[in-house]
Parts: C-alpha cells; sequence; structure tokens
C-alpha cells in the first residue's frame, strides 16, 4: 500500500480522468441546484445565490448610490442585501475601497447578469493562468475539475481572481518584473496575499517590481479617493475590525476556514492562543520564501502559494484556490523533470481534498485545509534541499 503511495502508480490516466469527469458532473450539478432549484436570486436554502457575491455587489451598490464610506456599516449593507436579494444574509464589508473598482461597475448591473459576469473573470483569469503553467489542455481541464471550483462559484468568491493575479505576477516576475509589480499592486485589493509578495521582492532585491507595485498601489488609493473620498477610506479599518471579529468568533463557522487560527479555534483553543499558532506558521512561512527563492522557478512560486496559507488567520477553505495554484506550478515541474517518492499521491490530495474539507472539520473536527497547505510547504522544502524526506529519491514518471 505505502509503495503505491509512494510511487504514486496508482494514479493512471484513467482513474485520474475518471475522477474529474465525476468532480465536474457533481460540480455542475451543485451549481445547477443553487441556480434552478431557488426562485429569483434566492437559492433553495433561503441564500442568495452566489452568497458572499452579494456583499461585493451591495457595497458597490451603496458606493454607487454616493455613499461607500456607508457600505463599512453592516447595518446598511445587509439592508441592501435584503432589498436586493430578500434574504437575510448577514454580511460586512471587509475590503479596501479599491475593490469598487470591481464591485461599483458590476453592481450597475442586474444582480444575476453581474453574478454571471462575475463567474467569467475569475474563471479567464485563473484558466489562462493555468495554461500558461500547464504542459497541455488536458491538464488544464483536470485542474478546472477541482472541487475548488463549485466551491468558488457557488460562494460567490473572488478566490479564482486573486489566484489568477497572484499567478500571473509570478510568472511575469523574471521576464517582466514592471508588469509583475503592477499586477501585485492590483492584487492589494486583498492584502493578506501580500505576506507572500512582499518577502519575496526583498529577498530577491527586484526593485522594479518592488516599485512598480508601489506605484500601482498608490495610485488605486488615490484614484479611489477621488472617486469614493477620503471617508471611505477613513471606514475602511472599521470594516477590517468586523471582519476581526468574524473571523475570531468563527460567525461564518471554523469548518469553513482552511487557516491554522482556525483549526485551534476549532479545537476548542483560546484566541490568544491561535494567534500563537498563527505566528509560528507566518515564522515558517518567511522561512520557505528565504530558502526556495533561489530555487527553480516553480518551486519559489509555489513556495509564495504555500507561504500565504500558513501566515494569515484569515484564510477560508474557497481560498485554497491559492494553495491549489502552488500544487499546479509543483506538478508542472514535475511533469517536465519526473515525480519523487510521494509527490504524485500528495498532489492529488491537494486537489481533492475540497470535496471534503467542510463535512471532516464540521462533522469530524478533522481540518483538511491547513494539513494540504503544511503538505505543500514540505514538498517545496524539499524540492529546495532544505528537508531530509524520502521525497529525494526521485524517479523518471511521466505526468497521470
Amino acid at each position: 500500500m505505502m509503495n503505491a503511495v509512494a510511487s504514486g502508480r496508482w494514479l493512471t490516466d484513467e482513474r485520474v480522468t475518471a475522477v474529474a469527469r465525476i468532480s465536474a458532473l457533481a460540480g455542475i450539478a451543485m451549481l445547477a441546484i443553487w441556480w434552478l432549484g431557488g426562485h429569483g436570486s434566492v437559492d433553495p436554502f433561503g441564500e442568495p445565490i452566489g452568497r458572499d457575491f452579494t456583499a461585493f455587489y451591495n457595497a458597490g451598490r451603496v458606493a454607487n448610490a454616493g455613499h461607500p464610506a456607508s457600505a463599512y456599516n453592516p447595518d446598511v449593507i445587509n439592508a441592501s442585501v435584503r432589498s436586493v436579494n430578500g434574504a437575510n444574509y448577514p454580511m460586512a464589508w471587509i475590503y479596501p475601497p479599491t475593490f469598487l473598482f470591481i464591485a461599483s461597475p458590476l453592481a450597475r448591473l442586474p444582480y444575476l447578469l453581474a453574478l454571471l459576469l462575475w463567474y467569467v473573470i475569475g474563471l479567464v483569469a485563473i484558466g489562462l493562468v493555468l495554461a500558461a503553467i500547464l504542459p497541455n489542455r488536458r491538464a488544464v481541464m483536470i485542474a478546472l475539475a477541482s472541487p475548488l471550483t463549485p466551491m468558488v462559484l457557488g460562494g460567490g468568491q473572488n478566490a479564482f481572481l486573486s489566484a489568477g493575479l497572484l499567478g500571473a505576477g509570478l510568472l511575469m516576475l523574471d521576464r517582466r518584473p514592471a508588469v509583475a509589480g503592477g499586477i501585485f499592486g492590483v492584487l492589494t485589493y486583498k492584502p493578506q496575499l501580500g505576506i507572500g509578495i512582499a518577502p519575496l521582492l526583498l529577498i530577491e532585491r527586484n526593485w522594479r517590481a518592488i516599485a512598480a507595485a508601489i506605484v500601482t498601489t498608490a495610485a488605486l488609493i488615490g484614484l479611489s479617493a477621488m472617486i469614493w473620498g477620503i471617508d471611505s477610506w477613513a471606514a475602511f479599518p472599521g470594516g477590517l475590525a468586523n471582519g476581526r471579529y468574524w473571523m475570531e468568533q468563527g460567525t461564518s463557522g471554523f469548518d469553513k476556514s482552511a487557516s491554522l487560527f482556525s483549526v485551534i479555534r476549532l479545537w476548542g483553543g483560546s484566541i490568544q492562543f491561535g494567534y500563537v499558532v498563527q505566528a509560528i506558521g507566518l515564522v515558517l512561512g518567511l522561512f520557505t520564501i528565504w530558502r526556495c527563492a533561489k530555487a527553480d522557478p516553480a518551486v519559489r512560486n509555489a513556495s509564495v502559494c504555500a507561504a500565504v496559507g500558513l501566515s494569515t488567520p484569515y484564510f477560508m477553505d474557497y481560498d485554497m484556490a491559492t494553495i491549489g495554484l502552488g500544487a499546479v506550478f509543483l506538478y508542472a515541474l514535475c511533469a517536465r523533470d519526473g515525480f519523487r517518492r510521494y509527490e504524485c499521491s500528495a498532489i492529488a490530495f491537494i486537489w481533492v481534498a475540497p470535496w471534503f474539507s467542510r463535512a471532516a472539520a464540521g462533522n469530524l473536527l478533522l481540518p483538511l485545509g491547513p494539513p494540504a497547505t503544511l503538505l505543500l510547504t514540505w514538498l517545496v522544502l524539499a524540492r529546495a534541499g532544505v528537508t531530509a524526506s524520502p521525497f529525494r529519491r526521485s524517479r523518471a514518471a511521466s505526468a497521470p
């Protein structure tokens, strides 16, 4: 059994294709139930279709009405949710005003049309990056058949857009550092991703990318302040405070989070101890980037993805798209150079884990997101020659 897991030969082309097809069909069925089983913009469970997208849409709607700072008031945005969706779905707007560059135009469309366009934006972003990383179209389709796809689309989240921008920036970093920096500047709408990007740029002394990131960020902040006012930026810390409270108290459910902090809280640990463990994760993430910065670009890029998952306490299960991106970088390297022991099986676990993560965490207190992140970390450190592990024994193998 262990030899089969170590070699990865159990993952034949036929089995991988069959599981991907089943996953894709199950995902399509889930999305169909959400879209067709309800009424209007409310799904069969009485929640808005696209769920968390309603926060983006209604923040844009409030901003378009001339009150962007009010979007950070939970009472205001939840009143807007009830008005648009006709459902009680408590939300908090926690993104910086720069995200209104996306949310405001979407909010000018009817809700369901805006949601469909949001799907397209996310799928195109991640699809283009996967096509640039992976060796062939089949591999891209298998990656998109991941259980993450219905999770991200069903939740209406920005995980694919964020992972797509992160991947694009990492791919551009060596060839066009200024373009990469500009992409990273755009990505500051999700500041926690900077925990992985900024240390890498500093370690590599990539001053062109750093300068471009700073200029882009400053330009977006300045333009957003001109359009939506300084008051929107003054209200932003209040939105962060709301988000921090929800995270610490598990308002959305600790079983739906994939951070180290959430594991401690899920298991009954205190908030303080959760932050201690998260701080250890931050140190491990920085160490991983430092040790992988001079490795093969695919290993370096995967290390950034792993570090993001290790470093931030606000890392929901749909944000595992970032860990999936890291696994894609690593898979492309393995497809080129051959798989080492356990790598094939480990990447398969990262791919399939989202199907079971919420059920395992909610019913068995067994979260799968953090182990997937730690597994990716171990893989990249082994590739960088840091860990003494069975991964060092390599074999030439074709990609499944």
